[in-house]
């Protein structure tokens, strides 16, 4: 059996689920394409208008080069924000079955909105979607990230080098809380890294470095990491910090189970189904607000056993029950039985 796996290159999660339907001998191609919305062809910038255009047009004319070459059984994609409803169409009449996955709230995704119907089974990471996907799609369910162990593992050779790392891309309510966290901590000369896209070009550069003093001393990386050299920086820290975007969410983040993975200590804000997925106190450890999260760092920072406790229960976790060889399996399972009854946010 085969199958096309299609979408932007979110931090490998392409090459990750290929690893999970290879490990059940499954033939997985990959069909990556540069991140493109269609909205953006309606751009009103003529220029724009018809950059985009041709992108779209040449992300297009790859899949259906690919699907004709290959004559896949399954077709995987991720967010599917580029995937119009003809050609959902053109593709369910080869007899090929169609997964949705996502990892963006439906919310966000006006074009995948519109093929929803299309998908023989739609998943999304965040609980309080399924009702609204499920207006178009009955067989829509809730299915939390994995992690790729070929990335995410233990390396128990490394020496703690950092006492916290942040790998994230940084926005308003995160920028606030490390610049928060940073000048509380001071004091203590922790030692703390963090990768992530904080400017971009020019001018922002200088500006990111007044507004944001404390945060610019502590960046390892103004961009993005390679997974396996993530997981090489969650090896060398004492405490991996894991923030979710403030949305009216319940689902958890795929960093959750990459940090888990490399068997590091992580500190994350509370989520209604992260008891889904790990024990606080035992296999992570939470906050609620950045005087607990500073509160938890102090405590931490010197209890390097207990920490060290905590991680290598999470790693153990993450290998027995998250990784994407567990995820396809579910998948898989739900489409040999198509009428069977599921719970919709189960794991």
């Amino acid at each position: 059996m085969k199958v096309l796996i299609y979408g932007n290159s979110y931090f490998r999660f392409n090459e990750s689920v290929a690893a999970g339907f290879r490990d059940l001998d499954w033939e997985a191609v990959i069909l990556d394409y540069r991140d493109s919305r269609f909205s953006k062809t309606l751009s009103l910038n003529p220029y724009r208008k018809r950059k985009y255009r041709a992108r779209f047009e040449e992300i297009d004319r790859a899949l259906v080069a690919t699907v004709e070459a290959e004559k896949p059984d399954l077709f995987f994609t991720l967010s599917g924000n580029v995937l119009l409803p003809n050609r959902l169409e053109w593709l369910r009449q080869r007899g090929i079955k169609l997964i949705l996955y996502l990892l963006d709230s439906i919310l966000t995704l006006p074009i995948t909105r519109r093929g929803l119907e299309y998908y023989d089974l739609v998943y999304t990471y965040e609980p309080i979607d399924i009702p609204l996907i499920a207006e178009t799609n009955p067989r829509a369910s809730y299915l939390p990230p994995g992690y790729n162990p070929e990335f995410y593992r233990p390396l128990k050779s490394e020496e703690k080098i950092y006492d916290i790392v942040f790998v994230g891309t940084p926005y308003g309510e995160r920028l606030e809380i490390l610049d928060d966290l940073l000048r509380k901590a001071a004091e203590l000369e922790l030692r703390i890294g963090l990768v992530g896209k904080y400017w971009h070009r020019g001018p922002r550069q200088q500006f990111f470095r007044l507004r944001y003093p404390g945060i610019y001393r502590h960046i390892l990386k103004n961009g993005i990491m390679p997974p396996r050299e993530v997981n090489l920086l969650y090896n060398r820290s004492r405490i991996v910090l894991n923030h979710h975007f403030i949305n009216d969410g319940t689902g958890v983040n795929p960093r959750l189970f990459d940090i888990a993975g490399s068997g590091s200590f992580q500190l994350v804000d509370e989520r209604e189904h992260l008891e889904r997925m790990f024990i606080p106190g035992q296999e992570v450890e939470t906050y609620s607000s950045i005087d607990e999260l500073v509160e938890k760092v102090l405590h931490y920072t010197g209890q390097p056993r207990r920490t060290a406790e905590i991680g290598r229960a999470a790693g153990e976790r993450a290998l027995r029950e998250h990784t994407y060889n567990h995820r396809v399996r579910r998948i898989l399972a739900d489409l040999e039985s198509p009428d069977r009854r599921r719970d919709p946010v189960g794991a």
